[in-house]
Parts: C-alpha cells; structure tokens; sequence
C-alpha cells in the first residue's frame, strides 16, 4: 500500500486506515484491471467528434460563402430552386434551400436550411445556414 509521505503521520495513519478498510469490503474495487485511462479515452473521442462538426460546419460556410458576389442565375443554377422566398424592404430578395433532409427523432425533420440575401441587381450579398446537417457532400 502506497502511503504519501508529505502528510503528516496522524494524516498517513487514517488514510492507512481507510485504504485498507476500503480494500477489505467486498464489492468495492479501487482498481479495475483493463479499465485503466477509460475515462481519459472517452474524453478524446468527444473531442474528436467535436473538431470533427467544426471542421465539417467551416468547410461549409466556406462553401456557401463561396456564392457571396456571384449573380442569382450562378446561385440557382448550383441549387435550384429555392424552398422560399420573400421580398427585403431595399428591393432585394431572400431565397431559402433545404438541404441533407433526414428523418428526425420522434416528429419532424432534420437537416440544413441555407439562405441567401440577393440585392436589388441580382447579386448574393449574403449568406447563412442553420441546421444539424450543414455540410457538403
């Protein structure tokens, strides 16, 4: 049994104590062989999992950023057309496509529903996207 010699020895007798007293019962492990770092391995993976969404959701926004300056006929030559639409208060025009549609938990719908802002001339001003499923494939 491994005692921390830095504590002071009324401390190290009643950590021997509660050591062994622990080690004694049945049922109670401090050490599972084979499970060594499990907790450390999970971690990673969630971090992987979450580098992985933000490389995928900036790849995306690059594509979509892609269409800012180029004209309405490039924009719906690329996406068709769009699931809807609505006049801006300058004259422009906002376009909406649904994109990676895949069938949700429970009711409704997943997917990635991506806008674009088309001023008065034609042109893609602006772009955005929302949705659990942004990504270009």
């Amino acid at each position: 049994m491994m005692v921390h010699r830095h504590l002071p020895a009324a401390q190290r007798g009643w950590l021997r104590h509660w050591v062994r007293r622990r080690v004694d019962q049945p049922g109670i492990l401090l050490h599972r062989p084979g499970c060594a770092g499990t907790g450390s391995r999970l971690l990673a993976a969630v971090a992987l999992l979450f580098v992985t969404a933000c490389a995928t959701q900036a790849k995306y926004r690059t594509y979509v950023d892609g269409f800012v300056g180029k004209n309405a006929d490039q924009l719906y030559a690329t996406w068709g057309a769009p699931l809807r639409s609505a006049n801006t208060p300058d004259g422009g025009q906002v376009v909406s496509f649904l994109t990676n549609v895949q069938s949700g938990r429970g009711f409704g719908v997943a997917g990635c529903e991506t806008s674009f802002i088309l001023g008065r001339d034609g042109m893609v001003r602006q772009a955005s996207f929302r949705g659990d499923a942004c990504y270009t494939g």
